[in-house]
């Protein structure tokens, strides 16, 4: 008979929504070709923390839990690699939203000319 471990599962719940938490990040990530607002030690320190979780768990023998390490950590490491990507919002414009890119780089100009700058 296959035993349910509770613990386990309800674990493996808290890391799905982890997982499932980070999707509205990543989906307008994706659609402003922006990241505002998050620091890169939050985001590196969830992904480092599930990849641990990804061995540690089944060393408990908690295999539900491990496999909602393994979706929690692909999302967040997913993010990270869109914080790398959107890293400039120079970039904005190589993803194809040109109008995006423009209003970044004169929104910057009039801000170095409002506080004396030479551009």
């Amino acid at each position: 008979m296959f035993a349910v471990d509770h613990m386990d599962i309800m674990n493996a719940l808290f890391e799905l929504f982890g997982a499932f938490a980070v999707l509205p990040s990543i989906l307008e990530a994706h659609r402003t070709k922006r990241i505002m607002g998050v620091s890169i030690i939050t985001s590196l320190f969830f992904t480092s923390w599930g990849l641990w979780n990804i061995f540690y768990y089944p060393s408990l023998t908690q295999t539900w839990s491990g496999y909602a390490a393994i979706l929690m950590t692909a999302t967040n490491a997913f993010y990270l690699w869109q914080v790398y990507k959107y890293r400039d919002p120079a970039f904005a414009g190589d993803y194809g939203d040109h109008e995006v890119a423009e209003q970044i780089q004169q929104s910057e100009t009039f801000a170095t000319q409002a506080i004396g700058g030479n551009e």
